[in-house]
């Protein structure tokens, strides 16, 4: 008898025991860290990242998941998604040009809509002094550098994405003890987009396309008295195809990038037009159980003319530019709802380690976690 009684525990242990393992296997992974879009060398065909959220809203409707990322060892990234909303921040450190700026995005996202508000903010004053001199020099700038309106449309074909955005890129006083010059910058763009991609997991074609439409205005004035005024309109036409097929479980996906900028100036004269195209191809593969790895090589030519007063022969510069191949891989480990993510940089594969070139760098130029909330 107490053999009999002790079987529906066994049973009932069996049967938990079965629930939980099915329902770990079917729980969500992890999101993307955004890491994954340079690996894969941002094909429209590759899955999106979590960072997506930030371009087309409506796509990540439903999602519950963070984020946070290391990158090029200036930038740190950390995004929420929960459901119908989202926040985001993005800091770089100041540079020897530039002021530390932090943007600051949130915003709502339906399956259908989605749209959201990014502000900018940067440190207000840099210092510095003149290479072999002792005379210092104070740039303040504005703190606050950009306002942006963004919004998506998500239909059964393709998704439709904008933007309208201010950006300052400067609004400065730079006083070097012996002159002072204030500077000020301001730029409005407007852009609109479409693409569309495969089902996850599915082979099939895959594009992306937007165009931009600006005005620059830049006011500069000296503390003799003088000025100068130039206003630039500016617009960009960028493409993207993908391709995403499977072979013995490795999924590969080539791709070309096509860009077109043209900006001319109301004030003067001039103008400035570059096209290129970008064959890249990149490929994820599962090593083994919890492990992937992903990489591409993109390849960049560019052709650019510009023209500081047009009729002269003397201000025509026409330059070509054939890059070099520039490649990316690394690896992503999940485990049920988390994973972590790591590219390594480029100067590591082309250095290798110390003990190779006898030079010291980076091994990871972006390290990612994320969880899935849900």
């Amino acid at each position: 008898m107490r053999r009999l009684s002790v079987l529906p525990a066994v049973l009932t242990v069996a049967a938990l025991a079965y629930t939980n393992s099915a329902a770990a296997a079917a729980a969500p992974e992890a999101p993307l860290a955004p890491v994954n879009t340079s690996l894969l060398q941002g094909n429209p065909a590759a899955p999106t990242s979590i960072d997506d959220v930030l371009l087309v809203p409506s796509a990540s409707a439903g999602q519950k998941g963070a984020a946070f990322e290391w990158a090029d060892k200036a930038n740190t990234h950390a995004y929420v998604l929960w459901d119908k909303f989202f926040a985001a921040a993005q800091y770089s450190q100041a540079s020897s040009a530039t002021a530390a700026q932090t943007i600051a995005s949130f915003g709502y996202m339906s399956p259908r809509l989605g749209a959201g508000l990014s502000l900018a903010y940067r440190d207000n004053t840099v210092e510095g002094t003149y290479v072999g001199g002792d005379t210092g020099n104070t740039t303040t700038y504005s703190q606050l550098s950009q306002i942006k309106l963004f919004a998506s449309m998500s239909m059964p074909s393709m998704d439709i994405y904008g933007s309208l955005g201010w950006v300052k890129p400067t609004d400065n006083t730079y006083d070097n003890n012996q002159s002072k010059y204030n500077d000020r910058d301001d730029s409005v763009a407007l852009m609109v987009g479409a693409r569309h991609a495969p089902a996850i997991g599915a082979e099939g074609l895959a594009w992306n396309a937007n165009g931009t439409l600006g005005f620059h205005y830049d006011r500069y004035s000296v503390n003799d008295g003088s000025t100068f005024k130039e206003t630039i309109w500016i617009a960009q036409l960028y493409g993207q195809l993908g391709y995403a097929f499977f072979v013995d479980g490795i999924n590969f996906l080539p791709g070309l990038d096509a860009y077109f900028n043209y900006a001319n100036g109301l004030s003067h004269p001039d103008y400035s037009l570059v096209f290129g195209v970008a064959p890249s191809l990149a490929i994820t593969v599962p090593l083994f159980e919890h492990w992937t790895l992903a990489g591409g090589a993109k390849y960049n030519v560019e052709q650019t003319l510009v023209d500081s007063y047009p009729g002269s022969h003397s201000t025509f510069n026409d330059k070509g530019l054939i890059a070099n191949t520039v490649g990316q891989f690394g690896l992503r480990y999940a485990r049920d709802r988390w994973a972590a993510e790591a590219g390594v940089s480029n100067g590591f594969l082309n250095r290798g380690p110390y003990f190779v070139s006898g030079t010291t760098g980076d091994l990871l130029y972006s390290l990612g976690f994320t969880v899935n909330l849900k």
